[in-house]
Parts: structure tokens; C-alpha cells; sequence
């Protein structure tokens, strides 16, 4: 499980650092509970700050699999979807987060991962916001489905 991107948390008092790589993130939510909600919440906020400011690609997604997913794996996916979508961006910027898939290896994986999840699980999310907020998310979600489905069009990945 190695990943070329390592975040590192540090504590200054005990000069104790702990390093946390994407992938293994992933796989504590695939293997915990519903019971650390606030935590599964969290880390998919930070890793959706981290793909905002371009520091991740959105292929980090790459290795969840959709097929099994679990509670816990769906709250993960919405909240980070939710901060990406809700992130005070450009248009430009938005379609960039997008673009850049299109250039790994790992691209059909994740245009099936996002094209599944917000085509059948997303809904459900933005349904239940409220006003302007339940607006923007749609907007958005129908907006990253057209976007993916351009550059599968454009690599004749057939989906």
C-alpha cells in the first residue's frame, strides 16, 4: 500500500509526528463502523480541501469499490462530494479537478466510482438539503456527471 503522498500531522508539545497516507485512510472507513461518524465526516472534508487545492487528484477515490459499500463508505463519499460541491470555486476550477483524472491510469475506475455514486446514491443528499444549499449541490452534481461523461467521450471510454 504504498502512496507517493503522505500527509503528516504533527504535535509541537510532544514533537511526535504521525503520517497518515490517503489509501490508508480509506481503508480504516472501509473497515469501521458508523459509530466514528464525526471522524469518517472529517477526513472526508480534509481530503476534499486537499483535491480543492489541487494538492490530490480525485483519483484517491480510485480505491474504494463501489459494489460493496458499506454505511459508513456512503457517508464518507457524500460529505466529501458535499464540501467539494459547496467549495466557493470557479467554474474553470471546478472542471479542473475533473480534467485531471482523465489523465491517470486509474481514470475509468474513478469516472464509474463518480459516475455511480452520484448518479444513484448523491440524489438522495441533495434531496434532502434544503433552499438554495439542495440548488447548488444538484447543480453541481449534474454539472461533475456532464463532465465526466465529456471526457470519457473524448478518450472513447464508453461507460
Amino acid at each position: 500500500r504504498g502512496t507517493a503522498f503522505r500527509l503528516i500531522f504533527q504535535r509541537k508539545k510532544e514533537n511526535m509526528a504521525l503520517g497518515v497516507s490517503e489509501a490508508d485512510s480509506i481503508y480504516w472507513i472501509k473497515n469501521t463502523g458508523t459509530e466514528n461518524k464525526r471522524r469518517i465526516m472529517n477526513l472526508a472534508r480534509l481530503l476534499s480541501q486537499l483535491v480543492i487545492g489541487f494538492h490530490l487528484p480525485l483519483s484517491v477515490l480510485k480505491t474504494i469499490d463501489i459494489s460493496t459499500m458499506q454505511s459508513s463508505m456512503q457517508l464518507f463519499l457524500s460529505s466529501f462530494f458535499m464540501s467539494l460541491f459547496h467549495s466557493d470555486i470557479n467554474e474553470e476550477t471546478y472542471r479542473s479537478f475533473f480534467d485531471r483524472v482523465a489523465t491517470t491510469k486509474d481514470y475509468r475506475a474513478v469516472k464509474e466510482l463518480v459516475h455511480i455514486f452520484l448518479t444513484k446514491h448523491f440524489p438522495k443528499v441533495y434531496k434532502a438539503e434544503e433552499g438554495v444549499s439542495g440548488k447548488v449541490l444538484r447543480k453541481r452534481c449534474k454539472r461533475a456527471v456532464k463532465i465526466m461523461n465529456e471526457i470519457g467521450d473524448a478518450l472513447d471510454v464508453p461507460i
